[in-house]
């Protein structure tokens, strides 16, 4: 999904190199930018309101629909050092915006999530 970064189209089969991951890392960090964490929702939307001064409605609608994800607690070990050896980049960029959005300790935004019984945030 970094590819695009470079210039390359998303699926692309070009290889980025070390180099080039390690630029648009070091970018990443220069140009402080904000993001969320799926697994963390709320707490990112807190994050996101705080650094980016936006307001959310009180109410948010549900859109996404997945029932079976697992937690990350559920996947084997095993499985989870082989994704991470072959995803290394990508960890490294989930590793810093995660530690980022958990050094600001943000629980103070309560947000209704407007759901049905089978959606799931």
């Amino acid at each position: 999904m970094i590819k695009f970064l470079p210039g390359y189209r998303i699926y692309s089969s070009i290889k980025i190199t070390e180099k080039q991951y390690s630029q648009i890392f070091e970018t990443f960090k220069e140009l402080n930018i904000h993001t969320g964490i799926f697994e963390m929702y709320e707490e990112s939307m807190s994050y996101l309101s705080t650094v980016l001064d936006v307001n959310w409605p009180e109410e948010i609608d549900v859109k996404r629909v997945t029932l079976n994800r697992p937690k990350i607690s559920e996947i084997d070990q095993g499985i989870l050092e082989k994704l991470r050896q072959q995803n290394t980049w990508y960890f490294m960029f989930y590793d810093h915006f995660k530690t980022k959005l958990e050094s600001r300790n943000l629980k103070g935004l309560t947000i209704r999530f407007k759901k049905e019984r089978y959606d799931y945030v």
